[in-house]
């Protein structure tokens, strides 16, 4: 029997290959760099070794690192002093939203300051709307406009029995790549719908520009574990006996253009100079930076409106899945 540590963190599946191997002192050096962060200071035992490997599972398509990379509370707080994870607006919390416009009961899973409840609320057509959220502030803030909060993780909220077939629809935006049991999460998930309910999965789109992206580095560990196309969407649909009722890609964000237009430039110029990055590469190389100032004068080069930003997906895409 194979490890569970050498099978595939959705499927079970043990066709596994190693797609990728990340060296460890790169990634240390770029968080450090990029956040002042030293990554081996949370879960020290996670990191031993020179190389990090980011398998594909043969069986559902899932690309995926080692689920003991994942990040931890402390790691979070410390990214969060860096960075804001809870923007008022996302394109996937209006795409949702038209869906949910008849739901009675809804729960968000990782609902952050409770943007997206709020806008439900608005609307004054859900009777119930709950959270489940981790961060300590991000629940207060959610509290105080209101909504039922809970500090717990879905598969323990999903145990209780007055949660199971509850919801009309469950929605989690930006969560499952961070978590080391996708599996686990959206049975869970789905225990909490009602027969005909709606399940919202909106994640990074593997498919899209990020794809191809080198040292974008909070799409690896300690902070993403795992990488979502259609493809395993539409394999979680037929496991689970899902109806995969709409498939959505964001349009490239305007704050996105640049990072866009950076990644394909990289991507064809590496192309073109017969070099091979990595989707993580240590700055100082010489065919690093040979390929990345290439790019830098491309870009400065290129009138702007030959973008036409339709190439490649943007950087989200959205699912919603009825429970049949």
């Amino acid at each position: 029997m194979i490890p569970k540590d050498k099978q595939c963190i959705l499927c079970g599946g043990e066709d596994i290959s190693i797609k990728e191997k990340i060296k460890v002192y790169d990634l240390k050096y770029l968080y450090k760099r990029y956040f002042e962060i030293n990554i081996l200071d949370f879960s020290p035992e996670a990191w031993v070794g020179k190389f990090i490997p980011l398998q594909k599972c043969a069986d559902c398509g899932l690309e995926f690192f080692p689920p003991n990379l994942a990040g931890t509370d402390a790691l979070y707080a410390a990214l969060a002093k860096k960075m804001s994870y809870y923007k008022d607006e996302k394109w996937e919390f209006s795409v949702a939203a038209r869906r949910f416009a008849s739901a009675q009961s809804v729960l968000e899973v990782g609902c952050g300051d409770g943007h997206f409840l709020e806008l439900l609320k608005k609307t004054d057509g859900h009777k119930k709307l709950v959270g489940l959220e981790f961060n300590s502030q991000a629940i207060i803030s959610a509290r105080k406009k209101g909504f039922e909060i809970h500090s717990e993780m879905v598969e323990d909220f999903a145990r209780k029995s007055e949660s199971a077939d509850s919801f009309d629809a469950v929605a989690s935006f930006q969560v499952l790549e961070h978590v080391p049991r996708p599996r686990a999460f959206l049975e869970s998930c789905l225990k909490c719908l009602k027969k005909g309910g709606l399940l919202v999965i909106a994640v990074p789109n593997d498919d899209g520009f990020i794809k191809f992206a080198t040292n974008d580095i909070l799409n690896v560990p300690p902070h993403h574990l795992s990488r979502w196309n259609r493809s395993v969407i539409e394999y979680i649909a037929k496991k689970y006996g899902l109806k995969l009722i709409s498939f959505e890609t964001e349009p490239v964000a305007e704050y996105h253009k640049k990072g866009y237009r950076m990644a394909v430039l990289k991507k064809y110029i590496a192309r073109f100079l017969g070099l091979k990055l990595g989707i993580v590469e240590y700055p100082w190389t010489i065919r690093y930076i040979v390929v990345k100032l290439l790019s830098v004068v491309c870009d400065a080069v290129i009138p702007k409106k030959f973008w036409k930003y339709k190439k490649f997906a943007g950087h989200t895409f959205c699912a919603i899945f009825e429970k049949l």
